[in-house]
């Protein structure tokens, strides 16, 4: 058909020596092509011939680019109400999605898109285009559209005539209930161009401010594909940018849809932001329905939707938190049915893949987790309101925190997946300064997510320390730059944590064991820090909580060994050190403890070191007057005197009742105080998030990552000289 007619075309206009004019016919005939579709544009169009064009015949492509926008933007100023309308519309959304990201290549043409359209007149529309909001409605609801002029950038009407396009009724936009014939009964006080249309009637799902949505059709789930396909092309101008240059200056697209300066702007994000979390794989819940009843077009929709959630909510502009910019609205969002959406479609979308059906295959899967512990972490740093909404509700918090413990867990020996093992991090170390997160954290583990640990039980606390505590003795060195805050993440949990399991408790001092080691201490000026993390969880553990974590006073008492030779520890030879302990007082070195420990061994040697992170180059030498400018520093006294009172009081229990089981020392430290006997407490130090240095490009790159890599087919970038991201070859 003719769909095989736009190889030739196109091609022909690649090839043609003179500049073709605006009032040529073979514009239009591109749009006209009968049977195209997205993917035979692809194949139409290869990314070799537009390079071509622009090194040829630059004047023929900016005007093909010009009559496109063009075309969309005629399109919104009457209406698109028949297929010859659809047919041209998409036609010209298809092309320019593929040849926009060659375009965008060459910072040469970076400025063609912001020169005025200049058209002498507006292409035609097919006849017919007219078309009528809702028959049953004397009223139909009109807004001030966004003004375009002589002077409009091309990128704003491009922009603009999407969004105007996103809410086109019989187009993304149908009443399934109401026959077509009567959709389109033509009322002359009601009918309206496009880009007139009020959008609230018309935002795609219901959600965050609607909550009687038109179902869509997959028709309109297809054409709306193709609209989100090429917004996300538009806005991709930062993965033709260095990494060093992508934050100098924001980029003008990004910037513009961010800030909210058209009137659609907000109604567009709400339907983007609706789409994703409202979709519901399970459906009825029926087993293999969706091999039968599924709308693939759907589940591409929703996948486009993730990717421009994930970059909004993450790129920055000034004017995204002025009033009607983007990141301001997220800030403003207060009902409480709003933000229960919120929360509890990431909870589904998150729980989805790990949930267990008795049926292999049974239930459609999908894997959003990447751009949803994105959106949590971002909504979490925009909006105080939705953290505490949300840690209100002790279901929902923990069945977010279920799947993010468990991703971080499980991906933590993949270098790939870095990205993601960040932002899990990200939230926890946000929510940590949380006091009602951290009391939620008491509560018993009971999803049905499961973790291969070694006999783990426990509430959600342990399961923070196991997963903590198996990123830093695992073997990915990238996730050394995390250590801060991994024990920032424990250290503010601990004043709240009521009773930690002995497997947890066992795990926290091996690290302390690791982290308080000569080898590491002395192999780089910084490393010591980590103890102070440590020692402080300590403390409030002991000081605060110390009825219900008899489970680690029994581990420290049991392992006193490195908190003894750290409070003696010197600079000097091994021999000397040796020959102090030994001479050293009883009080500071209490006698041997042999009780049968059903503790798992812990091995030093199952850690690598951070030294790596010294110069090897000019190898750090330690000093006595280094050692003790911090040394001196260490809150070491509420567990040297624990120990003092406790190692004496365990030993004597032993001897005169010959105990040798760890249950009765559990019973006996369990029942036991230390009231009156530990200094004054000190005062709770909640260490609040802060991004570290680079996280803006560092974020940017990972978004454009997810995006690129889910966009595959078709290829929307693969092939093009992206310089944002480095793409190897499979």
């Amino acid at each position: 058909g003719q769909g095989k007619q736009l190889q030739p075309t196109f091609q022909a206009l690649v090839d043609s020596t003179e500049v073709i004019p605006q009032e040529s016919p073979v514009w239009e005939e591109l749009w006209d092509l009968q049977g195209l579709n997205e993917a035979l544009v692809f194949s139409a169009i290869s990314i070799e011939s537009v390079r071509t064009w622009k090194q040829k015949g630059p004047i023929n492509l900016s005007t093909l680019l010009k009559k496109a926008v063009a075309k969309l933007y005629a399109a919104t100023t009457t209406g698109i109400a028949t297929p010859a309308c659809h047919t041209q519309v998409l036609n010209t959304v298809h092309i320019l999605t593929r040849v926009l990201p060659v375009v965008f290549e060459d910072p040469e043409w970076a400025e063609f898109f912001w020169t005025p359209l200049a058209l002498d007149a507006l292409p035609a529309m097919p006849e017919g285009h007219t078309q009528q909001l809702d028959p049953r409605a004397n009223i139909v609801p009109t807004i001030e559209p966004f003004p375009v002029t002589p002077e409009t950038p091309l990128a704003h009407v491009l922009l603009g005539a999407i969004q105007d396009l996103m809410f086109a009724p019989l187009f993304t936009v149908e009443r399934p209930e109401v026959p077509r014939t009567a959709f389109m009964a033509y009322s002359p006080q009601a009918v309206h161009p496009v880009r007139n249309i009020d959008p609230t009637p018309f935002i795609w799902s219901n959600g965050v401010g609607m909550v009687n949505a038109y179902p869509g059709t997959r028709a309109a789930h297809g054409h709306r594909c193709a609209l989100m396909e090429l917004l996300l092309v538009c806005l991709s101008n930062p993965l033709y940018t260095a990494p060093a240059d992508v934050l100098k200056t924001p980029d003008r697209w990004v910037q513009f849809f961010l800030d909210g300066k058209h009137p659609k702007t907000r109604a567009a994000f709400q339907s983007i932001l609706n789409t994703f979390l409202a979709f519901d794989p399970v459906g009825l819940g029926i087993p293999y329905n969706y091999t039968l009843l599924w709308d693939a077009d759907l589940e591409r929709l929703v996948e486009q939707c993730a990717g421009l959630v994930s970059l909004v909510t993450t790129s920055h502009t000034e004017g995204a938190y002025a009033p009607g910019g983007l990141h301001a609205w997220i800030q403003g969002l207060t009902a409480p049915a709003d933000l229960a959406f919120l929360s509890g479609g990431i909870a589904t979308l998150l729980n989805n893949p790990l949930t267990a059906t008795w049926l292999p295959g049974s239930m459609k899967k999908v894997s959003y987790h990447e751009e949803l512990l994105l959106l949590f972490w971002r909504l979490c740093e925009l909006s105080p309101t939705f953290v505490q909404a949300t840690l209100k509700n002790g279901n929902t918090i923990h069945r977010i925190m279920g799947p993010m413990l468990y991703y971080v867990y499980t991906n933590r020996l993949d270098p790939g997946k870095l990205g993601l093992i960040n932002i899990g991090i990200y939230n926890l170390l946000l929510l940590s300064g949380e006091r009602n997160f951290a009391v939620r954290l008491n509560s018993p583990y009971e999803d049905t997510i499961v973790f291969d640990f070694w006999s783990f039980s426990g509430c959600y606390a342990d399961l923070v320390v196991m997963v903590i505590h198996s990123l830093m003795v695992g073997t990915n060195h990238r996730l050394l730059l995390l250590y801060d805050c991994l024990l920032t993440i424990v250290t503010n949990l601990s004043p709240y944590v009521k009773s930690l399991g002995l497997v947890p408790a066992n795990k926290l001092v091996h690290l302390f064991e690791l982290f308080s080691s000569k080898n590491f201490l002395f192999a780089a000026p910084a490393n010591h820090h980590l103890i102070f993390f440590l020692l402080e969880t300590f403390n409030n553990l002991i000081q605060y909580q110390f009825d219900g974590n008899h489970h680690l006073m029994y581990v420290i008492i049991r392992r006193r060994k490195a908190f003894i030779a750290l409070h003696q520890l010197s600079v000097a030879p091994p021999e000397t050190l040796d020959a102090a302990a030994a001479n050293a007082p009883v009080a500071e070195t209490p006698g041997k403890l042999i009780v049968a420990s059903s503790l798992k061994a812990e091995t030093v040697t199952e850690h690598f070191s951070v030294a790596a992170k010294a110069d090897s180059a000019n190898p750090f030498v330690p000093t006595q007057q280094w050692l003790e400018s911090w040394h001196k520093k260490l809150p070491l006294e509420t567990i040297m005197r624990a120990l003092h009172v406790l190692v004496p009081q365990i030993e004597s229990l032993c001897s005169e009742n010959s105990v040798t089981d760890e249950v009765q020392i559990l019973e006996f430290l369990q029942h036991g105080t230390l009231v009156g006997l530990l200094p004054p407490p000190h005062p709770i130090v909640v260490r609040k998030q802060r991004s570290p240095s680079g996280t803006s490009v560092w974020l940017l790159s990972f978004v454009w990552s997810i995006i690129y890599v889910k966009h595959m087919d078709p290829a929307l970038w693969h092939g093009t000289s992206v310089k944002l991201l480095l793409v190897k070859e499979a």
